[in-house]
């Protein structure tokens, strides 16, 4: 019954991997599209600048997680499905506000 344990134990660390790597790779992927978009409605007709891709974005948002690393103890701490939909939901509403506040340029 040991060997059984051990490799549920194994098979739910696995899973618990492939399940941060899903949302962070998901997460990261919503920023560069959120930057991406939000980026169409005020830099580009307020500085005249080129509008980013998708990939570019993405980038530029990595960049920026690198100066400024997000709060992992909470991460850990809530869990990562917890603080995906967290993330996504705050994503979520600076678009939306960003988008509102466009509309009036």
């Amino acid at each position: 019954m040991s060997n059984t344990t051990k490799s549920s134990t194994g098979t739910e660390v696995l899973g618990h991997i492939f399940s941060v790597l899903f949302c962070l790779t998901a997460l990261t992927i919503l920023k560069g599209w959120a930057l991406s978009v939000v980026w169409a409605w005020f830099i580009v007709p307020t500085f005249a600048l080129p509008a980013l891709t998708i990939p570019q974005a993405i980038g530029i948002s990595i960049v920026a997680a690198l100066i400024k690393p997000g709060n992992i103890e909470s991460q850990n701490k809530n869990g990562i499905w917890l603080y995906s939909v967290k993330v996504s939901s705050l994503i979520g509403i600076a678009t939306l506000i960003a988008w509102v506040v466009s509309k009036f340029m």
